[in-house]
């Protein structure tokens, strides 16, 4: 989300029902967020923090997860609801949390980044350097600015601020001492049931060819054009 303070004034009043939030979500995400992770060698009690955690599916994972998570959001409503499913989570940013300097595994931001102006997301990764210990990681998923199908997500919310690639974060976290460690199309949430499955192994295989076609022919090698990107700092 932002830095700024919620109010209700602000084009986030409402913001559950826009998106459609449950009181309780399921464990369906799991496996997405678990793929994501996998590479990042995260042990029972790594200390992760979620910044704009939404109504806290990642937050449940963690927990299931054996992770020491906490959470941080800007909606009150949002905070309240996490909380009373046990999270420890509060209104805020990461600059709130410089008593914990250097004790972070891990800064989780999905669906976040586009929500902050270019100087906002100078102090969110300047504050995630700053809570993260060396070999940490800032894991951010949001709308792949290198891709024309990412338009619609863009354009679905009013609160959407940056348009963003690997290039553009790099721009801003290469000196700060990060390095990037990934840049790659977003999991995506496995279907249930055997015909659904089979009909997400033909789109993926199908997109994945589009996806070569279109790269190898306009910029002589492949980039993800996914919708969502994910982008994965190491400090």
């Amino acid at each position: 989300m932002t830095t700024k303070s919620y109010s209700r004034t602000d084009p986030y009043q409402g913001y559950q029902d826009h998106k459609s939030w449950g009181e309780a979500p399921d464990s369906t995400h799991d496996p997405l967020f678990s793929e994501e992770i996998a590479s990042l060698g995260l042990k029972k009690g790594a200390k992760v923090v979620e910044i704009g955690f939404g109504e806290g599916r990642f937050l449940d994972f963690a927990r299931r997860s054996g992770f020491d998570a906490l959470g941080l959001e800007i909606i009150p409503d949002l905070v309240k609801l996490a909380s009373a499913r046990g999270h420890n989570v509060s209104v805020g940013a990461l600059g709130d949390l410089s008593d914990q300097a250097g004790t972070f595994d891990l800064v989780v931001a999905f669906d976040v980044m586009e929500h902050f102006t270019t100087e906002e997301l100078a102090v969110f990764l300047n504050d995630a350097s700053l809570l993260l210990k060396e070999g940490g990681f800032i894991l951010m998923r949001f709308p792949n600015g290198n891709s024309p199908f990412s338009l619609w997500l863009m354009n679905a919310d009013v609160t959407h601020r940056s348009y963003l690639s690997e290039n553009s974060i790099m721009q801003l976290a290469r000196p700060l001492g990060f390095r990037l460690e990934r840049a790659s199309n977003a999991k995506l949430i496995p279907p249930l049931g055997m015909i659904k499955n089979l009909r997400r192994g033909l789109s993926c295989s199908m997109r994945s060819i589009i996806e070569m076609l279109i790269c190898y022919s306009f910029l002589g090698r492949r980039v993800p054009l996914e919708p969502n990107l994910v982008v994965v700092l190491a400090k």
